[in-house]
């Protein structure tokens, strides 16, 4: 598949998520080498705010038509001080696996924190580990 048509798969793909709601985060960044899309949903699953999901798929294409998809799955378990527990399901273009880590989660009226940290096993590689953030700004 050319780069015009893949870039559109994922472009509606990633509006199709919007509007049905699933999707509450969209970005669409174009760089020199590539371009990247990613969606992300996150729920809280108890009233407490201890125990929720957070989920995210992520494209990325570079302009020679070469590309790659992830989809995970985070369930976690977050202590009053914001510290907690992580257990993802990852399904990916080159990888499958598990991981299991760490994460700090704060939340506010307009903003929200998030740091994972995580080692993993995946299906074709023995031994991997993964770090990222989010800082969201809401109006």
């Amino acid at each position: 598949m050319g780069f015009s048509k893949t870039i559109s798969c994922f472009f509606f793909v990633f509006l199709f998520f919007q509007k049905q709601g699933v999707s509450q985060s969209l970005e669409i960044m174009v760089g020199n080498k590539n371009v990247f899309a990613n969606a992300q949903w996150f729920k809280f699953l108890d009233t407490t705010g201890h125990l929720s999901v957070f989920t995210r798929g992520f494209g990325n294409i570079d302009y020679e038509g070469n590309s790659d998809l992830f989809l995970g799955t985070y369930i976690n378990y977050t202590t009053k001080s914001g510290l907690g527990a992580t257990i993802i399901g990852r399904i990916g273009t080159f990888d499958s696996g598990g991981d299991a880590g760490a994460h700090f989660m704060k939340f506010g009226k307009n903003w929200g924190v998030s740091v994972f940290a995580t080692v993993g096993v995946g299906l074709l590689k023995e031994l991997q580990y993964s770090v990222f953030s989010n800082l969201e700004m809401v109006e």
